[in-house]
């Protein structure tokens, strides 16, 4: 199967959770719609920006710490965050993990969903 970019965006954009790629520096290479909308921007605009044009210093400074974890390790990191988004603080429950190849060595996925709302 040869690989189609508009499938990926349309799993991306499936899904009821924040899904995104970005380089160990935070810089969104691909994001889906969710994430866009979570920071009241769109998937064009939100591409070559970073973690820091969206979200406080401090809480930026701690996802680019899991980003370089990851690309480490090699392994999968999962968290759990109050982060505060141009809405509001939130909760959100993640996962980062290695998502690179030859032309793209330094590359982490992500995905965020918000669990701020949701009953235990």
């Amino acid at each position: 199967m040869k690989f189609d970019p508009d499938l990926v965006q349309s799993f991306f954009d499936g899904a009821d959770a924040a899904m995104y790629l970005s380089d160990v520096e935070g810089r969104y290479v691909m994001v889906n719609k969710l994430a866009a909308e979570k920071v009241n921007s769109t998937v064009e605009k939100l591409i070559g920006n970073t973690v820091f044009d969206i979200i406080p210093k401090e809480e930026a400074d701690e996802y680019i710490t899991i980003n370089k974890k990851v690309l480490e390790s090699g392994k999968p990191i999962t968290f759990k965050k109050e982060i505060t988004l141009p809405s509001g603080q939130r909760t959100i429950a993640g996962c980062k993990f290695p998502a690179q190849n030859d032309n793209h060595p330094n590359l982490v996925g992500g995905i965020a969903i918000d669990i701020t709302d949701i009953d235990s």
